[in-house]
């Protein structure tokens, strides 16, 4: 597990690296607007309810981070339970109904008369 976890981190400097990289790639391709978007990204002049709003997504973003994966893996688990059961059940009807087949083909030659 603490392999795994290592991965994840590794994982996640990558997709940083690609988000800084994205944007000053946005940021030499219009030139204009990147003042504009500094002005916006200057949280001396954020109100309350933008403090707010970006905790709140701060925070469910680390517990999407953090729980993500195992709740991913629990419900794959039990997706798969669920195939296997639907399996099972589906060769059984399947079973019982080539036995009952056989057991008909068999009492039709109890009955024949020669």
């Amino acid at each position: 597990m603490n392999g795994y976890r290592r991965y994840r981190l590794g994982f996640a400097w990558l997709e940083l690296l690609l988000a800084i990289l994205f944007l000053v790639l946005m940021i030499q391709l219009l030139p204009r607007q990147t003042p504009r978007v500094a002005a916006m990204l200057d949280v001396r002049y954020w109100s309350r309810w933008t403090w707010f709003a970006f905790n709140l997504v701060a925070v469910l973003t680390m517990i999407a981070i953090r729980f993500g994966p195992d709740l991913l893996q629990a419900w794959q688990s039990r997706q798969s339970e669920k195939r296997s059961v639907v399996d099972k059940v589906s060769k059984r009807v399947e079973l019982d109904e080539r036995r009952k087949m056989l057991e008909r083909i068999k009492e039709s030659r109890n009955r024949r008369v020669w």
